[in-house]
Protein backbone atom coordinates (compact mmCIF):
# COMPACT_ATOMS: atom_id res chain seq x y z
CA UNK A 1 0.00 0.00 0.00
CA UNK A 2 1.59 3.21 -1.20
CA UNK A 3 -0.16 5.43 1.38
CA UNK A 4 1.07 3.25 4.26
CA UNK A 5 4.63 3.19 2.88
CA UNK A 6 4.66 6.99 2.61
CA UNK A 7 3.40 7.63 6.13
CA UNK A 8 5.19 4.70 7.81
CA UNK A 9 8.54 6.29 6.93
CA UNK A 10 7.76 9.25 9.22
CA UNK A 11 6.31 7.39 12.20
CA UNK A 12 8.24 6.81 15.40
CA UNK A 13 6.27 3.89 16.86
CA UNK A 14 7.63 4.57 20.33
CA UNK A 15 6.30 8.13 20.28
CA UNK A 16 2.59 8.68 20.85
CA UNK A 17 2.71 12.23 19.48
CA UNK A 18 4.14 10.86 16.24
CA UNK A 19 1.41 8.20 16.05
CA UNK A 20 -1.37 10.71 16.73
CA UNK A 21 0.03 13.02 14.08
CA UNK A 22 -0.03 10.14 11.57
CA UNK A 23 -3.63 9.27 12.49
CA UNK A 24 -4.68 12.92 12.17
CA UNK A 25 -3.11 13.01 8.70
CA UNK A 26 -4.90 9.81 7.71
CA UNK A 27 -8.16 11.18 9.11
CA UNK A 28 -7.77 14.19 6.81
CA UNK A 29 -6.98 11.88 3.88
CA UNK A 30 -10.15 9.93 4.62
CA UNK A 31 -12.27 13.12 4.76
CA UNK A 32 -10.74 14.22 1.46
CA UNK A 33 -11.60 10.85 -0.10
CA UNK A 34 -15.19 11.18 1.13
CA UNK A 35 -15.50 14.74 -0.19
CA UNK A 36 -14.28 13.56 -3.60
CA UNK A 37 -16.48 10.46 -3.42
CA UNK A 38 -13.37 8.32 -3.91
CA UNK A 39 -14.16 4.93 -2.32
CA UNK A 40 -10.80 3.46 -3.38
CA UNK A 41 -8.80 6.12 -1.54
CA UNK A 42 -11.07 5.84 1.51
CA UNK A 43 -10.41 2.08 1.61
CA UNK A 44 -6.66 2.65 1.13
CA UNK A 45 -6.73 5.05 4.10
CA UNK A 46 -8.43 2.47 6.33
CA UNK A 47 -5.92 -0.12 5.14
CA UNK A 48 -3.03 2.21 6.05
CA UNK A 49 -4.45 2.77 9.56
CA UNK A 50 -4.85 -1.01 10.00
CA UNK A 51 -1.24 -1.61 8.94
CA UNK A 52 -0.03 1.03 11.41
CA UNK A 53 -2.12 -0.69 14.11
CA UNK A 54 -0.65 -4.09 13.20
CA UNK A 55 2.91 -2.75 13.22
CA UNK A 56 2.27 -1.03 16.54
CA UNK A 57 0.96 -4.29 18.00
CA UNK A 58 4.05 -6.09 16.76
CA UNK A 59 6.29 -3.44 18.34
CA UNK A 60 4.48 -3.85 21.67
CA UNK A 61 4.68 -7.65 21.51
CA UNK A 62 8.42 -7.48 20.81
CA UNK A 63 8.91 -5.33 23.91
CA UNK A 64 6.86 -7.87 25.90
CA UNK A 65 9.18 -10.63 24.64
CA UNK A 66 12.04 -8.66 26.17
CA UNK A 67 10.29 -8.85 29.52
CA UNK A 68 8.65 -5.43 29.42
CA UNK A 69 4.90 -5.45 29.95
CA UNK A 70 2.67 -3.23 27.89
CA UNK A 71 2.39 0.13 29.61
CA UNK A 72 -0.90 1.86 30.36
CA UNK A 73 -0.24 4.45 27.66
CA UNK A 74 0.53 1.72 25.11
CA UNK A 75 -2.73 -0.05 25.96
CA UNK A 76 -4.58 3.26 25.66
CA UNK A 77 -3.00 4.04 22.29
CA UNK A 78 -3.84 0.56 21.02
CA UNK A 79 -7.44 0.96 22.19
CA UNK A 80 -7.73 4.42 20.58
CA UNK A 81 -6.49 3.01 17.28
CA UNK A 82 -9.07 0.20 17.37
CA UNK A 83 -11.80 2.78 17.97
CA UNK A 84 -10.47 4.95 15.14
CA UNK A 85 -10.50 2.00 12.71
CA UNK A 86 -14.07 1.14 13.78
CA UNK A 87 -15.07 4.79 13.31
CA UNK A 88 -13.56 4.93 9.80
CA UNK A 89 -15.30 1.70 8.81
CA UNK A 90 -18.58 3.08 10.16
CA UNK A 91 -18.08 6.31 8.16
CA UNK A 92 -17.20 4.28 5.09
CA UNK A 93 -20.44 2.38 5.46
CA UNK A 94 -22.57 5.48 5.99
CA UNK A 95 -20.88 7.62 3.29
CA UNK A 96 -20.60 5.01 0.55
CA UNK A 97 -23.38 2.63 1.54
CA UNK A 98 -20.93 -0.26 1.84
CA UNK A 99 -22.89 -2.85 3.80
CA UNK A 100 -20.49 -5.79 3.97
CA UNK A 101 -18.29 -4.26 6.67
CA UNK A 102 -20.41 -5.11 9.70
CA UNK A 103 -18.26 -8.08 10.65
CA UNK A 104 -15.12 -5.97 10.23
CA UNK A 105 -16.56 -3.31 12.54
CA UNK A 106 -17.23 -5.98 15.17
CA UNK A 107 -13.67 -7.29 14.79
CA UNK A 108 -12.16 -3.79 14.92
CA UNK A 109 -14.04 -2.99 18.12
CA UNK A 110 -13.23 -6.36 19.68
CA UNK A 111 -9.58 -6.01 18.71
Amino acid sequence: NNLFTKIDYYIDYGNHYSLKKALTTLGREFNLAVSKNNIGHAMATIDAVRKIYDKLGLTYRESEDLGETMSYSQKLMSQQMRKFIAYLIYRMKSEFGVSDHEQEIEQAIAG
